[in-house]
Parts: C-alpha cells; sequence; structure tokens
C-alpha cells in the first residue's frame, strides 16, 4: 500500500495515498519535489518515447503531442506540467522543422500562455517555484555543467557528465528556489543537491516502470503485476534514503 501511495503520485501527482510523515522526509531532504507533477517527469516521459517515435517523423510528432496532452491533462494540469508541456511541444516542433528552439524564449511562451489565462496565477506558489526552478538550470545549471564536464579528460565525459549534470542543474535550481522556500514555508534543505544525485536514478526508473506496468496491465493484468513488483525496489530505496 506504501508503494502503491508513492507509485501514485509520482505518475500522476495525486498524494493522498502518502501518509504526512513521508511528505515531511521529502520535504526535510529536497525531495518533495518528486512528487509534485513537473518538468521532471514529462522529459521522462518524452526521453523514453523518443525511443520509439521520432519527431521528425509527421505521424510521430503527432503522437508524442497527443502524449504529452493526455499527461498534462491526466495530472491535472498544474503550472509546472503547463510550463514544461508548452517547452516539450515548442521543441518537439521545432525539431521536426529542423529550427532551433531558444530555452528563454520558450519558457517566456509557456509563461505568457498561463498568465493570459489567469493573469492572478503570478501569485501562485507553485508557478514561481516551477518557472524560477527551471530559470536557475537554463542560466546556471547548463552552463556550469557544460564548463566543469570541460575539465574531464575526453573520454571520461561520457561517464562523468551525468553526474555533473545532475549536480550542476540541482545547484542552479536552488539558487531561485532556496529563497522562496525559506519565503513560503521557513525552512529550506541544503541536502538537496546530494539527495537528488542519489536518488535520480531510482526516481526514472519507477516513474518509467511504473507506467509500464500500467500499460501491461492493462493488456495483461498479472504482466503488469509483476513490473510492478519490481518497481517497488526503487520505491522502497527512495523511502529509505529520506527516512
Amino acid at each position: 500500500e506504501k508503494q502503491a501511495g508513492c507509485l501514485r503520485a509520482l505518475l500522476t501527482g495525486d498524494k493522498s495515498g502518502l501518509d504526512q510523515v513521508d511528505q515531511n522526509n521529502f520535504k526535510r531532504v529536497g525531495l518533495s519535489h518528486v512528487v509534485v507533477i513537473s518538468g521532471l517527469h514529462v522529459s521522462f516521459l518524452l526521453g523514453f518515447l523518443t525511443l520509439f517515435l521520432k519527431p521528425e517523423r509527421r505521424g510521430s510528432l503527432v503522437l508524442l503531442l497527443a502524449g504529452v496532452l493526455c499527461f498534462t491533462l491526466m495530472t491535472g494540469s498544474a503550472p509546472g506540467t503547463v510550463r514544461a508541456a508548452i517547452l516539450a511541444t515548442l521543441s518537439l516542433i521545432g525539431t521536426h522543422i529542423r529550427r532551433e528552439t531558444h530555452p528563454m524564449v520558450s519558457l517566456s511562451a509557456g509563461l505568457l500562455v498561463l498568465l493570459a489565462l489567469n493573469p492572478y496565477a503570478i501569485a501562485n506558489p507553485g508557478l514561481q517555484f516551477s518557472f524560477l526552478s527551471t530559470v536557475g538550470i537554463f542560466v546556471f545549471g547548463q552552463p556550469w555543467s557544460r564548463a566543469w564536464l570541460q575539465k574531464f579528460p575526453r573520454p571520461w565525459r561520457r561517464w562523468v557528465g551525468p553526474l555533473v549534470g545532475t549536480v550542476a542543474v540541482s545547484l542552479g535550481t536552488m539558487l531561485f528556489t532556496v529563497p522562496l522556500s525559506a519565503l513560503y514555508f521557513g525552512q529550506f534543505s541544503l541536502i538537496a543537491p546530494l539527495s537528488n544525485l542519489l536518488t535520480t536514478w531510482a526516481v526514472s526508473v519507477a516513474f518509467l516502470g511504473g507506467l509500464l506496468s500500467v500499460v501491461l496491465g492493462f493488456v495483461y493484468l498479472p504482466l503488469g503485476q509483476l513490473v510492478a513488483a519490481v518497481v517497488g525496489w526503487p520505491v522502497d530505496g527512495f523511502f529509505w534514503y529520506s527516512a
């Protein structure tokens, strides 16, 4: 039941299956963002789908855009998800028409859409966290990642790249989210970069494995249950770390 509650939150953002103690533990170590649907989950989803569907092809592009739309609607269309969906849509269309997209322009377009629908959304803490964390990634995280990676010998870069990228992105995000956390919640987690570094693999495996178990369970229930049982291991690791 505990695994199911975490997996439901990870896949849909529904945290009703997580008790308050676990949610407080996630917040304490800087991992509460994992169970809030955001760009992280959209990135995992698209990264998996683009293994089989190439946006250069019109039919594949339509399926990818439909997948992003369905996932956004299914998870409640929170500001972070809408922002990620708009960024993903612009990136996919840009790839299809062979045009390079600029991250900050795409991010601004996403904010413009949300504020056009509801100008008062600017006061929403979720929207502020979502957009400012992404600004931190674009302005600081990604440049830091590229600069730090250059300090390693070329043969090593392929292996240390994910590690360096995770640390740089986490630090870039914290530059904006730490002040917001202090403002809204009266606390912030300094261990967040290490937490994200140690648990990103578990989150990605659990998210993609959870999606796969749902699809397989729709086709043949015992097979879906088998995959879900395997996915329970990284979920347990996630709980163990946060406790």
